[in-house]
């Protein structure tokens, strides 16, 4: 039934939406969504290969120091600004190595070494303990997709996370592996943060991981 306006006139039916202008939102959300999906399944692509290829690294290092005879280390630069790009890398030793009972003393020692060169401007790496840069299995430093950091290093020994500097695990050639966790996370900034934890078993290499933040102690109880 018409209605009468103020004015004793019949006011039309409201009008809805045609099929032309449905078609058009359709057209424009379909649009949106070819440019917004590829882009958010990308990043978390390469934030989940960026997690699996230190995983097996990690394996691939054991195996390497028992074939080769050699002791490698995996180097972590924990940048603390959120501006400045984390980066690991690879380093090899010809000579045994044996590690303090202490090891926040070594820790200690080499990030001092590392402050000093930074402060002379020096590319070179520091060279601790014999070992040299490898690029045999990584070439170069290796960075960590946009928004995704180390949060914190843990390693069997120490008696507190390592959160800023460099952090070392070591892969002996007699087989053994410094139990570690590694501790990564990604969009903190925003407040939607996810967290991963690597934890590498010292036997044998095998790196699991666990999609929370778990400390080596609740990683080694269970």
């Amino acid at each position: 039934m018409k209605k009468k306006d103020s004015f004793g006139h019949y006011s039309p039916p409201p009008r809805g939406f045609t099929l032309l202008e449905v078609m058009v939102v359709m057209a424009i959300i379909a649009g949106l969504l070819t440019v917004i999906v590829p882009r958010i399944n990308n990043q978390n692509n390469k934030m989940k290969a960026a997690v699996r290829r230190l995983t097996v690294l990690s394996k691939q290092l054991h195996s390497t120091a028992r074939l080769q005879g050699a002791s490698y280390r995996i180097v972590f630069d924990l940048k603390e600004r959120p501006e400045d790009e984390q980066t690991y890398w690879i380093e090899r030793s010809n000579s045994s190595i044996l590690l303090p009972e202490d090891k926040s003393i070594l820790i200690d020692a080499q990030n001092k070494l590392a402050k000093e060169e930074a402060e002379k401007s020096s590319p070179k790496n520091p060279n601790t303990e014999g070992f040299t840069p490898d690029g045999g299995i990584l070439k170069g430093k290796q960075k960590l997709p946009s928004e995704l950091r180390f949060k914190s290093i843990e390693i069997v020994g120490l008696d507190r996370p390592i959160e800023t500097g460099l952090a070392y695990i070591h892969y002996h050639k007699q087989g053994l592996v410094e139990e570690a966790a590694i501790h990564i996370k990604y969009g903190e900034a925003r407040g939607d943060g996810l967290e991963w934890t690597i934890a590498i078993h010292p036997l044998t290499g095998r790196a699991d991981i666990i999609t929370e933040d778990v400390s080596l102690r609740e990683v080694r109880q269970q």
